[in-house]
């Protein structure tokens, strides 16, 4: 296990390094947000000057040293925009995106389990051409439109839940149908496929043959084996709602990260962005971590030498 936890250690230290640096390079091909935070009768002199003060006058492969260093340091400099240390700025967001993202994961494992379960266990009914309906459409249907329909249904027209902010339950009630619509979608067939496989295995018809009851057989044998698909599945997701979450937070106004991220990039404000992605890629490898642990639970036949 402990050379498990160094191996992971290695490889979660490349991905951060990685992550940083593709941000590093990409939010710079939006161009030079001097620009942006000096007066339109600026002279070339104050272009020079602030450039200088925000250290964009050097060349690119310094800069990104210098980044790289104070990086593992947790410095992430300072906003360009509001002048404040940008790393602090991310985690005071976090918490509300925390709380969409665990609302949305909670709603995603409630609706989809259920649905794949009842469409394998009704094959070839009405029930399971049902969920599969529902699931196409899940994966089908774009985020951000779904969240404009349900704004204009619920708080435009019947006036029963709150269209942007967060302020209370209900605020979080449509983002988070609208971030969950497409894990719960592809979760559900991930759920029916597994189960349809497993269901018509041996050990599963010798359970039957034993007279156990066709609930304890899908509960203890069939689900049990089908989980760790689903596991690998939300673990992804988590990195999806992350990301997700940066739409769904623009159209409903929810005061999260992804929003910031929305604000700072059209801002050209560099260090945000770069703090917002590496607490994003922490939080991305820590779940791997966490998902390699479920699966020794799940499998006991699963050991890592």
């Amino acid at each position: 296990m402990a050379r498990l936890a160094i191996r992971r250690g290695w490889q979660a230290l490349g991905v951060l390094i990685w992550a940083l640096t593709a941000v590093f390079f990409l939010v710079r091909l939006s161009g030079d947000p001097v620009l942006l935070y000096l007066p339109e009768n600026s002279t070339q002199e104050d272009v020079i000057r602030l450039r200088h003060a925000f250290g964009f006058d050097r060349p690119v492969w310094e800069q990104y040293a210098h980044f790289l260093v104070n990086a593992s340091r947790g410095n992430f400099g300072l906003s360009l925009r509001f002048v404040q240390p940008a790393l602090p700025m991310v985690l005071e967001r976090l918490p509300a995106t925390a709380e969409l993202t665990v609302v949305t994961l909670a709603l995603t494992i409630l609706v989809a389990l259920p649905l794949g379960v009842i469409a394998a266990t009704q094959r070839n009914t009405w029930w399971d051409s049902g969920a599969m309906v529902i699931a196409l459409l899940g994966q089908s249907i774009p985020n951000y439109w779904l969240g404009i329909m349900l704004i204009l249904l619920f708080a435009v027209v019947l006036r029963v839940l709150p269209a942007a902010g967060r302020g209370g339950i209900s605020s979080v009630v449509l983002p988070a149908v609208t971030l969950a619509a497409y894990p719960i979608a592809r979760l559900a067939r991930v759920v029916r496929s597994e189960l349809l496989d497993i269901l018509g295995r041996e050990f599963v018809r010798t359970a039957r043959a034993k007279g156990i009851s066709s609930l304890r057989v899908l509960v203890r044998h069939a689900l049990r084996n089908a989980l760790i698909p689903v596991v690998t599945i939300l673990g992804l997701d988590l990195g999806f709602l992350l990301g997700g979450a940066i739409i769904v937070e623009t159209v409903f106004a929810w005061p999260g990260v992804g929003s910031l991220v929305v604000q700072s990039v059209n801002n050209r404000d560099y260090p945000v962005v770069q703090a917002a992605a590496f607490l994003m890629a922490v939080i991305f490898v820590l779940t791997n971590f966490l998902v390699d642990f479920l699966y020794g639970l799940l499998d006991p036949r699963i050991r890592y030498g």
